[in-house]
């Protein structure tokens, strides 16, 4: 988990680095006005920005710069903990992102999977992000992680059905 959170930092700081090219400059400014709010940690000033921005994207801003904004968007609800807003977020962003953007889309959706304690949901973004970009390590190990915790979620099951059964059998023999 600890290698985890300090891929989750890079990861959004790699989005936010991230520069807003589109032809319309009212979103690029409240994107890089979510940026700087982003960088001062004021999430919920990010998001308002990021959201704005989304609102003014026309027909003529490029799918990259839309993209851009709502993979932001996502981070900043990961970093409130609103993981099922970052997933919506990161899923509006994949269909007009990049493969760079759309690998490590698939990495931070399987993040707030994780967070959210989805394990198979995880596991099956970190596998996305992989696919995209097979040499992505922290991918890797997020993917490990993630079958790891479904695995002892699996022997806690199977644990408690055998208690479960055990004590039906108890209850029988007296």
């Amino acid at each position: 988990m600890k290698q985890m959170k300090r891929t989750l930092a890079v990861m959004l700081f790699a989005g936010l680095a991230l520069s807003a090219c589109g032809s319309d400059g009212q979103v690029e400014q409240l994107n890089q006005q979510g940026n700087a709010a982003f960088a001062n940690q004021d999430y919920a000033a990010a998001t308002t920005a990021y959201e704005q921005a989304l609102a003014a994207s026309s027909a003529t801003t490029e799918n990259s710069v839309n993209a851009e904004v709502a993979y932001n968007l996502a981070n900043t609800h990961y970093r409130q903990e609103e993981y099922e807003q970052a997933q919506a977020a990161m899923q509006a962003a994949l269909p007009q992102a990049d493969a760079a953007l759309t690998a490590q889309g698939h990495y931070n959706i399987g993040n707030a999977l994780y967070s959210s304690e989805q394990y198979e949901g995880a596991v099956e973004a970190y596998k996305e992000a992989l696919r995209i970009n097979p040499a992505d390590a922290d991918a890797k190990h997020n993917l490990e992680l993630a079958l790891s915790k479904l695995q002892q979620n699996e022997d806690q099951q199977n644990q408690d059905q055998q208690n479960q059964e055990q004590q039906n059998q108890d209850q029988q023999n007296q």
